[in-house]
């Protein structure tokens, strides 16, 4: 019964670090570092509890922040445009305002092409203001797509397999299958969860896509810290993220034969 609890927990934290890599494995060494329904002490893995471990999966968090921050900055936003567009609206008529005086012919002349010039400005400034505040829809934002990308799905997939392992030795049982089985629950949650993040910021504007890492953060934390205190969480967590992967394919089919369609 106890090697049934610890590969559900095992599944739980393989499929959370799937999601996340870092903070849930965080979560999980803080709640064995306290005996909180887990303990890797007087194993081969009892580094997974110890503070230089967890020292190094904080920082692997704060590199990753940055590194997201960096591909993808906070936008000035809308007011910046339209203050912009304003300004050359006042610059246009008060050249036009300058031409009429020195004829009225002219004047007219110059008046309408400095507000046409003005007013086009304006609308360009809109349309700034508009588009620039919503995240890039073609390149998918954040690390779900690049090389980044990949990395980051290779530090999931150590984490998750040592993570597993542990979960296997502390019971007694052999550890070599934690090493199989935890890259296939990550490498499963990461196949469900970054396609989804990636269509949910292509839908959002920038201020709100800045904030979907948190957003994952939480859901990879939830998930670990309740796989550790209700066993059967990790299974259906995982069970969850495979049907997630399944529709999310579905769906890309159906896209694509309705492309084919309108060829």
């Amino acid at each position: 019964m106890h090697l049934a609890f610890d590969i559900c927990q095992g599944i739980g934290l393989a499929a959370a670090v799937g999601i996340r890599p870092f903070l849930p494995a965080l979560a999980a060494g803080a709640l064995a570092a306290g005996d909180v329904e887990l303990d890797f002490k007087h194993t081969q893995y009892a580094f997974l509890q110890r503070p230089a471990f967890l020292l190094a999966l904080v920082i692997g968090t704060i590199v990753l922040t940055f590194a997201e921050r960096r591909l993808h900055p906070r936008p000035a936003g809308p007011a910046a445009a339209k203050v912009s567009g304003s300004g050359a609206k006042g610059a246009g008529k008060a050249s036009g305002s300058g031409a009429k005086a020195g004829g009225k012919a002219s004047g007219s002349g110059a008046k309408a092409a400095g507000k046409a010039g003005g007013s086009g400005t304006k609308a360009g400034g809109k349309v700034e203001a508009t588009t620039g505040g919503k995240a890039d829809a073609t390149k998918g934002g954040g690390l779900e797509r690049g090389p980044l990308a990949v990395i980051i799905v290779l530090a999931s997939v150590g984490i998750a397999a040592v993570l597993f392992a542990g979960e296997l030795c502390r019971g007694g049982a052999d550890a070599w299958p934690g090493y199989v089985a935890g890259p296939v629950c990550a490498l499963i949650a990461a196949a469900a969860s970054r396609p989804l993040f990636a269509r949910v910021r292509a839908r959002l504007d920038a201020a709100a896509a800045a904030a979907l890492p948190l957003y994952a953060e939480g859901v990879a934390i939830l998930l670990a810290v309740l796989s550790v205190l209700a066993f059967p969480v990790g299974p259906i967590g995982l069970l969850f993220l495979i049907w997630l992967l399944i529709a999310g394919r579905r769906r890309g089919e159906q896209k694509y034969a309705g492309l084919r369609i309108l060829r």
